[in-house]
């Protein structure tokens, strides 16, 4: 059976774009000192209310033109995340090190060797304990900023990822590869699951209004929410907004055995996760190769059908295995490295990876002819196979790019002519209930109105570019609080998206 991809909403095309702004020295006005009040009319009338918010949300501004880009302010961060403090300070780990960098490019050691590879930063409500995600160590950190004491709160994570704080203090972690969120107390390092068996969630974004955490997938394409009611329980895992090319879970709605795509869109098998769900594992056939040489015939199986092929050494993630590439294709290529001039059947080829990381002899000819089988009598978007001896998988029908002319392709599920769609990151919200997005490839901040409805597209940075996370200004040392703020790993930037409104309240006003 294969995974049928689940409402997919057309491209919403805006008449314009949304304004951003790459940080130019030009326009650094960072302040040691704090900011002056707002006027008087910012804060709550009488009757309660937020009158300057209301005004702001009753007519949304909508997403201005692109304007000429400005001079970047070199020297910013290659972070997953950052948080703003009280002083008008972005800090984030460079490399292993907690640093503060100011608007005008200042940049301050604050806590050196705190992790390697660290993803969620969020500061507790006291605004001296920032909470990070040690990716590496699988654990959930507190850095006291002011004494540069640092704690394991949790250990035994399975890549912990997004990270989010509740007003209370509450913190919130995911576990990418578990399929798990957790609410931590950081006293106590008590835990409690809030959502499971979710298909690699990964940004966070809490909502105090009604208690909902918003919980983006890192390959699905949807942002599910899930609600504390009133005796301290947590609902069931709803999808409150997908991406407008939402590959879903590989395993939705499939048995064990069943074809998928694995991560990268290539050929799997659903399998227990041990955990009570379903997973996409990427296959490998070892018995046929147990205690035969490299380059011995075997026989395996793609798609059901046999193939002959010919053993392939042990890697660092697999055992010695017969690969499901055409014996003869494989031997083209043996011990020759990839990009090499190889020949099958007389025909001048290259050695190309396949989706198993074996060199096999191929051509592109071939590759885009297996595209285009797999969609033979297919219409956009339905599901399809690439039986092939590069690169096999579950995908959909898509329009191949122009290079490729026209007409149908099969692409693995969430990848089409403009880049692989689904990968999920920063969440964030406005003051008026919409939800904020970021999608890896192409890269692309997404708004959700009242966190739900069509998506309109704040910002659209192509193939190169990364934003992981968004954080709306402080309105401290010169960080607008109008002005959404994303970091953009690929050049080691930050990004400003300046969209009229402030942000959803943070538990700490800083970040």
């Amino acid at each position: 059976m294969l995974r049928s991809p689940f409402g997919r909403a057309a491209r919403v095309a805006l008449p314009e774009r949304s304004m951003w702004m790459l940080l130019a020295l030009a326009c650094s006005t960072a302040s040691d000192e704090m900011d002056p009040p707002a006027p008087t009319d910012t804060g709550p009338g009488d009757d309660g209310v937020d009158t300057a918010s209301e005004k702001r949300c009753e007519a949304l501004p909508p997403l201005p033109p692109l304007p000429p880009s400005a001079e970047p302010l070199p020297g910013w961060m290659d972070a997953e995340d950052f948080a703003f403090d009280a002083e008008g300070n972005v800090l984030f780990v460079n490399g292993q090190d907690l640093v503060a960098q100011r608007l005008d490019g200042s940049l301050t050691v604050i806590v050196p060797g705190v992790a390697a590879g660290t993803a969620g930063t969020r500061f507790l409500p006291d605004g001296e304990h920032l909470m990070i995600c040690d990716v590496g160590d699988g654990a959930l950190l507190s850095v006291d900023v002011n004494t540069g004491d640092v704690e394991v709160v949790l250990g035994g994570l399975e890549y912990p990822n997004g990270l989010e704080v509740d007003p209370d203090g509450h913190v919130y972690v995911s576990e990418e590869v578990a399929g798990t969120v957790r609410r931590v107390d950081p006293s106590t390092g008590e835990d409690e699951v809030v959502a499971e068996h979710l298909y690699r969630p990964n940004g966070l974004r809490y909502r105090a209004s009604d208690a909902t955490l918003f919980i983006g997938s890192c390959g699905g394409g949807y942002v599910w929410a899930v609600t504390k009611d009133g005796s301290g329980g947590w609902s069931a895992p709803r999808v409150a907004v997908e991406t407008p090319v939402a590959p879903g879970a590989p395993c939705e709605d499939a048995a064990v055995g069943d074809a998928c795509g694995a991560p990268g869109g290539y050929l799997g098998a659903c399998a227990e996760d041990g955990r009570g769900g379903l997973e996409c594992a990427s296959e490998v056939d070892v018995a046929p190769c147990a205690g035969l040489p490299d380059g011995a015939p075997c026989t395996t199986e793609r798609f059901g059908n046999p193939i002959l092929s010919q053993c392939v050494p042990a890697t660092q993630w697999a055992a010695a295995f017969c690969p499901g590439s055409a014996g003869e294709r494989v031997a083209a290529c043996a011990k020759q490295p990839p990009g090499s001039a190889c020949e099958v059947d007389g025909l001048p080829e290259t050695c190309t990876m396949s989706w198993q990381q074996v060199p096999v002899c191929y051509a592109r000819s071939e590759a885009l002819a297996d595209k285009r089988e797999g969609c033979k009598g297919k219409a956009l978007y339905d599901d399809c196979v690439s039986d092939s001896d590069l690169l096999s998988y579950v995908g959909q029908c898509v329009e191949l790019v122009a290079e490729d002319g026209a007409g149908l392709g099969c692409t693995p599920l969430g990848v089409d002519g403009d880049g692989t769609h689904g990968y999920l990151d920063g969440l964030n919200l406005d003051e008026c209930g919409n939800l904020y997005v970021t999608e890896l490839r192409p890269s692309t901040v997404w708004r959700f109105t009242d966190a739900g409805g069509e998506a309109e597209e704040v910002y659209a940075g192509g193939m190169t570019g990364w934003i992981s996370n968004l954080h709306w200004g402080s309105g401290v040392g010169g960080w607008e609080p109008q002005v959404l703020y994303g970091s953009e790993r690929s050049d080691g930037m930050l990004l400003g998206f300046d969209l009229g409104v402030h942000g959803e309240p943070d538990a700490f006003p800083g970040g």
